[in-house]
């Protein structure tokens, strides 16, 4: 469950940037069809828990953003876009999930359009999870908080 929900929070978090942004955003395992525009293919990357201390465990990972383009149509928009997301997620908290510094890296062309990656590191808090219902809790995480910045 903690997987799940730590997975299903930032899709969700991210979505809600997609919407404010007009981005189109593609999830994994995402079968609809592919824009012939700029479209984010987005994808989160879970790392093993490790003890932070004595009373509870860091989860980490990455929340991975290719930002794709039709080839020869420049960077200008794709890195503006990268710097948004960057900026967006930079040293922020959502909900408990604490993103650090975004990196962007320059994948090249791939088949027939270009890519960007912003790659966005995270990590949150067994404490946090307890909180939230993740370890057996019937009130489950639904309800827990409202608002989706902190």
């Amino acid at each position: 469950m903690k997987t799940k929900y730590i997975t299903n929070r930032i899709t969700s978090l991210f979505e809600e940037v997609a919407n404010t942004n007009n981005l189109i955003a593609r999830y994994e395992n995402d079968n609809r069809e592919i824009p012939d525009e700029i479209w984010c293919n987005v994808s989160i990357d879970l790392g093993h828990p490790f003890q932070k201390d004595i009373y509870f465990l860091r989860y980490v990972g990455n929340l991975n953003v290719g930002i794709k383009d039709n080839l020869g149509l420049g960077l200008n928009n794709l890195l503006t876009i990268a710097d948004e997301i960057s900026s967006i997620f930079k040293n922020r908290i959502f909900e408990h999930i604490c993103f650090q510094i975004p990196r962007i890296v320059n994948v090249g062309k791939i088949r027939d359009s270009y890519q960007l990656n912003v790659i966005c590191p995270f990590f949150i808090d067994s404490n946090y999870l307890n909180f939230l219902g993740c370890y057996g809790s019937s009130t489950g995480v639904s309800n827990c908080f409202g608002s989706l910045f902190v």
